[in-house]
């Protein structure tokens, strides 16, 4: 229900976020997946947190999972072990970004990957978030360091995430002139 849930919320399915919600106030012994690693109410608090992002609300969504702390401080060792505290994980990260907190979701897309590795699906998007983070601080040598990071590990991405490639590829030769003529105003 964990995953038809943030589906249903992404895609503005009000009857199925409705149902997934409901299964999660009920958890069965049928659960698998996602389920078996977060309990139902902190699965509902992950779907409710992805409702309230879709509905345009990052400061609801923020509130749900504040009950619900997972590791966030990415010198620590983080033995993440399921796709939920992964996308806990990635959401805090990015409504911390939306909100204009770029302090902590410099912090949350730091904790990727994990050191088990089971959050790879999510390292080379941090990196490109990271980036632009940095970037739009003014922090160039951070920003070419991620961009550099994101091209290199999605060098041969699928053809439709090909563009990203290229935006990181065109940032890093952009960043590259303004570092030698020194920034434009």
């Amino acid at each position: 229900p964990t995953l038809y849930g943030i589906l249903a919320a992404r895609s503005g399915d009000a009857a199925g976020l409705r149902r997934a919600l409901n299964a999660l106030a009920e958890p069965t012994s049928r659960d698998y997946g996602v389920q078996l690693h977060l309990n139902s109410v902190r699965a509902a608090a992950l779907v409710r947190a992805e409702a309230a992002r879709a509905a345009g609300d990052p400061e609801a969504a923020l509130r749900e999972l504040d009950d619900y702390p997972v590791q966030n401080d990415s010198t620590l060792p983080i033995f993440d072990t399921d796709y939920g505290e992964a996308h806990m994980r990635w959401l805090r990260a990015d409504l911390h970004e939306l909100v204009g907190d770029d302090e902590a979701a410099l912090l949350w897309f730091g904790t990727f990957p994990d050191p088990v590795g089971n959050d790879l699906v999510y390292l080379a998007p941090s990196h490109l978030r990271r980036a632009r983070i940095h970037e739009r601080r003014g922090e160039v040598a951070l920003a070419v360091q991620h961009y550099a990071r994101f091209a290199a590990l999605w060098r041969d991405a699928d053809p439709a995430l090909q563009p990203l490639v290229r935006e990181a590829r065109d940032a890093l030769a952009r960043l590259g002139r303004e570092n030698a003529t020194g920034p434009r105003d």
